[in-house]
């Protein structure tokens, strides 16, 4: 027996939550730094594509959430995207430093200085550092030189330059390299770094840490958006790709980074993070759920076929204001932990072949079934219900098969709210 993979469904938000300040209420609900418990690739994880900010605080903006990050609050909060009015992220193609404005559009910046000056700057040919690059990536041959185009940003202004992310784009082979550059505004002069080791991947957002530059460079694929982050250290000169992890960072890709004052805010594929200097790393993803109202908790079958119809049936209720650990994620379901666990059983046979997976964490779902059958009396007689990923506990063998205890049950995801729990990163 097994289950169908877990799928993600678009669904509305739930009914009855009329404003934002019912939402904000939640915010005291977040969990603390859940036992060092490290968030891991779990498939229920909220994912926040865009960050932008205002002078009220940093938005993570996704389909159906977004995480707000507010200085009075402290601490992440979601809201539905659709009672939200999110500012639009900063396209990185202009900006304002040192009093003047600078813009670009492909290989031409524009310096305003004033209200009536404006220089036009264009990006001479592409270096002889720059061709080898591209030579190494697979692109350039005898007539390429006639086809080469070459692309600006997103730019951002420190140190004295504006700086900007690069491509160089080869027509014939159609390849083409990224790069970090910059435009020194006393020289009036460009410089362009390329490196073929960046792969497929573009520039997307530029910022600056501490006495570096990092530069965001992405890739969608029909798997998502992958990424890697590079840094231009601009004391010594050196551009090598960021260890996110080793920084602390939670997540194997970035989304999107953006600052506010001394603070980088990192969206990752395992949540949203911030980045103080000297400080420690904060690490939030969307590992349990909380309500505002009574909501009724289920115990659920999943293969219909050996009862003829879909079962589901009420189990308990989660109070409101009480958040809980997610367990699992199946279509439009969350599984969670329950606020009162309970004892079943399942039999001697199937706990001799699968108890070890079923204590386990996350279940090697390659050894069938990937779901757990538990007989439990319930009101004067046996429920059966199955579960997901939420670890069986051994209490030991009797006449009616092994005993185990259960804490989990089943919600509607468009009941509850998603909680950014504290967690660390995985090193």
């Amino acid at each position: 027996m097994s289950v169908h993979s877990s799928k993600k469904s678009k669904r509305p938000w739930a009914r009855g939550w009329s404003s934002l300040a019912a939402i904000i209420a939640l915010w005291s609900l977040a969990l603390g730094a859940v036992d060092g418990f490290a968030a891991g690739k779990m498939p229920y994880l909220l994912t926040f594509p865009a960050i932008s900010s205002d002078s009220s605080g940093v938005y993570f903006k996704g389909e159906i959430w977004t995480a707000v990050w507010r200085r009075d609050i402290g601490h992440p909060a979601c809201v539905p995207t659709s009672l939200m009015e999110v500012p639009e992220p900063e396209h990185g193609r202009t900006v304002s430093y040192g009093g003047d404005f600078f813009a670009i559009s492909g290989d031409t910046l524009w310096w305003r200085k004033g209200i009536v000056t404006q220089n036009t700057y264009v990006l001479p040919d592409p270096t002889r550092g720059a061709l080898q690059e591209l030579r190494k990536a697979g692109g350039l041959d005898a007539r390429a030189l006639l086809v080469l185009e070459e692309r600006m940003g997103p730019v951002v202004g420190v140190a004295g330059r504006v700086w900007f992310g690069l491509v160089l784009f080869d027509g014939l082979s159609q390849t083409a390299i990224s790069g970090i550059g910059w435009f020194d505004l006393e020289t009036e002069k460009f410089v362009r770094i390329y490196s073929a080791e960046i792969g497929p991947y573009r520039p997307r957002r530029i910022t600056t840490l501490r006495d570096s530059i990092l530069v965001l460079y992405a890739s969608d694929s029909e798997k998502g958006t992958a990424s890697r982050t590079y840094l231009y250290e601009r004391n010594s000169g050196h551009f090598s790709e960021m260890n996110i992890q080793a920084e602390g960072i939670a997540g194997d890709s970035v989304l999107d980074i953006v600052r506010q004052g001394d603070s980088l805010f990192f969206s990752t594929d395992q949540g949203i993070s911030l980045w103080r200097s000297g400080r420690p790393v904060l690490n939030y993803a969307t590992l349990a759920v909380a309500s505002r109202a009574p909501v009724g908790l289920s115990l659920r079958i999943f293969d219909a076929a050996l009862r003829g119809e879909f079962r589901e049936v009420p189990f308990d209720t989660l109070p409101p204001g009480v958040s809980t650990r997610i367990w699992w994620e199946e279509g439009d379901w969350y599984e969670v932990a329950v606020p009162r666990p309970v004892e079943g059983f399942v039999s001697s046979d199937a706990w001799k072949e699968y108890g070890h997976v079923w204590q386990s964490r996350l279940w090697d779902c390659a050894e069938e079934p990937c779901f757990a059958r538990v007989e439990i009396p319930m009101r004067g007689q046996i429920q059966p219900a199955d579960f997901l990923h939420t670890p069986l506990t051994y209490l030991g063998s009797t006449s009616e098969g092994v005993k185990v205890g259960i804490d989990a049950a089943w919600v509607r995801i468009d009941e509850v709210v998603p909680i950014l729990v504290e967690t660390q990163s995985v090193r």
